[in-house]
């Protein structure tokens, strides 16, 4: 005896009832262009992306704050950022830049520099200066 005929013995199943079918779906109708091609599957790869070289860049900055005579005043980077030693931000990033060429973490620090560069550039002549 199985599971259906013992369950109908007990009248827990009315041996009259149809059993429960699958419902099947029709398959969408394929316009006469279309063309019926397995779907591509996107795998994702971690790429690191080529390393770019800075040094071009970095020869470029050194030589423009070995030229300029650097502000004794904390200087506002941006909103976020206050300069306090002007002079150590410059030795401390370009030292790091230079270790980390490429290096795309690192990558902000060349930013800061480019971006202080840009603020002595339209800082005014009147603030004290120092060699």
């Amino acid at each position: 005896m199985d599971i259906q005929e013992y369950l109908e013995s007990i009248g827990r199943i009315n041996p009259t009832m149809d059993k429960p079918t699958k419902e099947e779906k029709p398959e969408p109708a394929l316009l006469q262009d279309e063309k019926c091609e397995p779907s591509k599957k996107t795998y994702f790869l971690h790429v690191t992306p080529q390393a770019e070289n800075w040094t071009k860049t970095i020869s470029e900055l050194e030589t423009y704050f070995a030229e300029i005579t650097l502000p004794i005043q904390p200087i506002k980077l941006n909103t976020c950022s206050t300069i306090t030693d002007v002079s150590l931000f410059i030795d401390s990033h370009l030292a790091i830049v230079k270790a980390n060429n490429g290096n795309y973490s690192f990558l902000p620090y060349l930013n800061r520099l480019q971006e202080l560069k840009e603020v002595c550039k339209n800082i005014k002549t009147q603030q004290p200066w120092k060699q």
